[in-house]
């Protein structure tokens, strides 16, 4: 398992519209923010209990919460190829990561609390990390691009 160690991240969306000039905004700053990978498609299947705490823990402002997902880059159906089992914990203004590989799968028409806990089981993780996960549901499939900065 792959764990980050606690940082500051920041988050912001915008238009199509205005992506260019936020674009050079940031590469115009003082900072010198440059992009640190390439602008990719990034794809997650976000887990949380049957009274979606998770997101409600999010809306609300909980200093203290964490998020649980699979997490995959490129297409979003087909074969996925290196998915990750990701789990977020956010600490007031911090935050860190714990990463685990999983089993590549198929994203297609099948798509099941039974089929996503069958991948995780065929993925080798550890049994307290099964446990931990076994009482929440597959709630959210999104995807979208990303540039990083």
């Amino acid at each position: 398992m792959e764990k980050s160690a606690y940082r500051y991240e920041r988050k912001f969306t915008a238009t199509a519209a205005h992506r260019s000039e936020l674009i050079s905004h940031i590469k115009n700053h003082p900072a010198f923010f440059r992009e640190i990978y390439h602008t990719r498609q990034v794809n997650n299947i976000y887990f949380d209990t049957p009274a979606l705490k998770f997101y409600n823990d999010n809306i609300t402002g909980i200093s203290q919460r964490k998020k649980v997902r699979i997490r995959w880059y490129g297409k979003t159906e087909g074969q996925i190829v290196s998915p990750k089992l990701e789990f977020k914990i956010k600490s007031g203004q911090v935050g860190t990561k714990w990463v685990l590989d999983m089993a590549d799968f198929e994203m297609g028409r099948e798509f099941s609390k039974k089929y996503i806990f069958d991948i995780l089981k065929k993925s080798d993780l550890p049994a307290a990390i099964l446990e931990d996960i076994k009482i929440l549901s597959p709630t959210l499939v999104n995807s979208y691009r990303r540039t990083y900065f």
